[in-house]
């Protein structure tokens, strides 16, 4: 293919309807009719846990919070929790407080497939109450699946994600969701419809060439 050819083609690629930027999909959402929920105080920590099947980009993750005066700290943990994680587990955190408290949110996370640990601790002041329902639903995508509900007491403020986390028993689940960033491509018959399209082009620009030449 000449200079003239590739350059016509570049021109048709550089066409094709761009790549949107993403759609967020939601990947675990675990809700219901809020009927209950579990009491966190200072020094107190609760959390759930899911698996991916898969990576995942641009992942944001929420919790339900009603926040009663309080600091605390929302933090994601990769594969453990307890008194055998470490900062290697750790995939990220940050602090809220009464103002922030309604859906705490991390988020623009890239995540490998494996199991997560989300940990609420109230590590200030005050507390907070994490919303739950029994019976509850959870809609997820596939590969995507909710784990255990955790509690710990004795927080300690520096590294929550080391306390004594122990299952809770109870048939209620924490309310949380997880959502993720889907690429959209163009549809392929969109695509066969612009490569016919171009074409014509490139078939002119050869036979012009070949004119020229001879």
């Amino acid at each position: 293919m000449s200079t003239r050819s590739r350059f016509a083609l570049v021109l048709c690629l550089i066409a094709l309807p761009p790549v949107a930027t993403a759609a967020p999909i939601t990947l675990l959402d675990v809700s219901g009719a809020g009927n209950t929920g579990r009491i966190i105080a200072l020094d107190q920590a609760a959390a759930v846990s899911f698996t991916l099947g898969q990576a995942y980009s641009d992942v944001a993750i929420a919790a339900d919070l009603v926040c009663v005066g309080c600091e605390g700290e929302v933090v994601l943990m990769h594969g453990l929790i307890g008194p055998s994680a470490t900062l290697a587990n750790l995939v990220a955190g940050t602090f809220f407080d009464a103002a922030s408290a309604v859906d705490p949110v991390l988020d623009g996370l890239s995540l490998d497939a494996g199991d997560y640990f989300l940990i609420v601790a109230i590590t200030g002041q005050g507390g907070a109450a994490w919303t739950a329902s029994d019976p509850f639903t959870a809609q997820s995508l596939p590969g995507v699946t909710m784990g255990l509900n955790y509690f710990a007491d004795d927080v300690d403020d520096a590294v929550p994600f080391q306390s004594a986390f122990s299952p809770i028993t109870s048939a209620a689940a924490l309310h949380f969701r997880v959502s993720a960033a889907e690429p959209v491509v163009p549809e392929p018959v969109v695509l066969s419809l612009l490569a016919v399209a171009a074409l014509p082009v490139l078939r002119r620009r050869v036979q012009r060439q070949q004119k020229e030449r001879s």
